[in-house]
């Protein structure tokens, strides 16, 4: 009995023990996701550029006063760290963020003549978050890549 329970052990030593764990990216959005991996190892490669169907809201002074929805185009420039977000907030501007893996960030650039423009955001799975501010108005808006 007791080379039988060796026997036993030696065999789920072997099956369990050498099981590997698949690492890889595990984000389904991304351009190298790896659908059998359990562990993500950090490296997916998210791909921005599109079209976003956005939902924002417009707040003055703090009080919300509107809501909308609008299309957004994110598209690369010549550095995969920089990013141009057009038709922000509906109204034609063009801005220009600077981007990590999962954020971006929009330094002070001008409005207009008068106003300066700063914002930041987040991508994560196929989801775009940002919150812009300039004088006393502040835009929060989200939406999806269609």
């Amino acid at each position: 009995m007791f080379i039988k329970n060796i026997y036993f052990l030696i065999f789920a030593m072997f099956i369990f023990g050498c099981k590997k764990t698949e690492v890889g990216c595990t984000n389904p959005l991304a351009a190298n996701y790896k659908s059998d991996a359990i562990e993500d190892d950090g490296t997916c490669i998210i791909k921005y550029e599109g079209t976003y169907l956005i939902k924002e809201f417009l707040f003055v002074n703090g009080v919300e006063t509107e809501s909308k929805t609008y299309s957004l185009k994110i598209s690369f420039l010549s550095s995969e760290d920089s990013i141009q977000l057009d038709n922000m907030w509906d109204y034609g501007k063009t801005l220009v963020a600077t981007k990590s893996k999962f954020t971006f960030t929009i330094p002070e650039q001008a409005y207009d003549q008068n106003t300066t423009v700063t914002g930041e955001g987040t991508f994560d799975f196929g989801k775009l978050t940002y919150e812009t501010a300039y004088g006393d108005l502040r835009h929060i808006g989200e939406g999806t890549r269609i």
